[in-house]
């Protein structure tokens, strides 16, 4: 349709496919995932043995893959621990504190979680809540060295 939104044809298809094999006494509803971002500044420690920039490199691509669309579940949220366990995996890390994560584009301060929630009812309108996605801002991604 001329002025659809993106993916309205899939979520047209998809509720006339639950419609036809559902019983129609049971309502329904389909919408769209709500995609939203949260912002990273860590200190990373660096083994002497390696160059600071490239290991910022190696962090900073690994965050965008493992925080990026296809990595993340609707309704998974983002810890400080999970995020200190992936940068670990990277070759010349040898510490890690997470100075700051935050939802964006609210301003950054520590939290241990920034927490995404699965499709629910909105208790004050009564009214379907979408999924989120959680998703890294790859431009809000912070990595400076630190002495370990």
């Amino acid at each position: 349709a001329t002025g659809a939104a993106p993916g309205a044809d899939v979520l047209d298809n998809l509720r006339a496919s639950i419609a036809g094999a559902s019983d129609p006494s049971q309502p329904f509803a389909v919408a769209a995932f709500a995609q939203r971002y949260f912002t990273l500044a860590a200190q990373v420690a660096v083994d002497p043995r390696y160059r600071f920039g490239d290991v910022q490199a190696a962090v900073g691509t690994l965050l965008r893959a493992a925080f990026g669309f296809e990595a993340r579940d609707l309704g998974q949220s983002v810890t400080a621990a999970e995020l200190v366990a992936l940068i670990h995996t990277v070759p010349g890390v040898v510490a890690v504190d997470i100075t700051a994560l935050a939802p964006y584009p609210q301003a950054a301060a520590a939290a241990g979680t920034v927490p995404a929630f699965g499709a629910r009812i909105d208790a004050a309108s009564g009214g379907p809540q979408p999924a989120e996605l959680l998703l890294i801002n790859p431009a809000g991604i912070a990595l400076t060295g630190m002495t370990p």
